[in-house]
């Protein structure tokens, strides 16, 4: 599943832009380290094309909000699921750690307050908290709004998150996935924003429908 070579080029650019914005500086190291990470061939979701995804939801979601500091989202997005290992369950905090040396080689003029916030978002995509700064809760909605995607587009998720985990047997699996889904299940509202909060209907019915298959395999 790997990406066409114009989706490679848009991310590129898009780097070179969010880079300019910021005035950041050896912009090409530090994406040819996120493209070693984001295009390892044992991604099947968390990868450029995820990256991609949510990166065109933040632009959908700025031009409807006007005045959304989208430069702290839009850094979040480029290393949420930078290191990405299916074995650990340090994840988060490695991607965290990987932002903040990047942050130190971008050397961006306002590093301090904005590196720290960035890299407390990255850090709770653990968890997808309700609670935060706007552009935490607006990474997070966008982070989860596979789970409000059209059936077809979220059965495929499914097994894209299957083939990233194969090394676990199907049992232990199904049983681990459907607890997993059942948390966003539980939660009050699954999206945090206004603007997000259309997916959550969907979001409900593909859950419902995902934790009962795998309950029942």
């Amino acid at each position: 599943m790997g990406m066409v070579r114009y989706e490679v080029d848009e991310l590129r650019s898009r780097w070179d832009y969010f880079c300019g914005k910021i005035w950041a500086k050896n912009r090409r190291d530090v994406f040819e380290s996120l493209n070693a990470h984001y295009s390892d061939g044992r991604r099947f979701y968390h990868n450029w094309n995820h990256v991609l995804d949510c990166l065109r939801k933040l632009d959908e979601y700025s031009r409807s909000i006007v005045g959304h500091p989208d430069l702290f989202t839009e850094a979040a997005i480029w290393f949420h699921d930078v290191i990405y290992d299916t074995r650990r369950q340090d994840n988060e905090q490695r991607s965290a750690e990987f932002f903040e040396e990047s942050w130190k080689i971008l050397d961006v003029p306002t590093h301090g307050f904005m590196g720290e916030s960035i890299s407390g978002f990255i850090k709770q995509t653990k968890d997808h908290p309700s609670t935060c700064l706007v552009s935490g809760q607006v990474l997070f909605d966008i982070d989860l709004s596979i789970l409000g995607a059209q059936e077809k587009a979220f059965d495929e998720y499914n097994e894209q998150i299957r083939a990233e985990y194969y090394w676990i047997d199907d049992d232990a699996f199904n049983r681990g996935r459907a607890e997993v889904l059942s948390q966003f299940l539980k939660r009050k509202e699954i999206y945090a924003t206004e603007h997000f909060s259309k997916y959550e209907d969907q979001a409900r019915e593909n859950l419902t429908r995902a934790i009962k298959a795998y309950e029942e395999r």
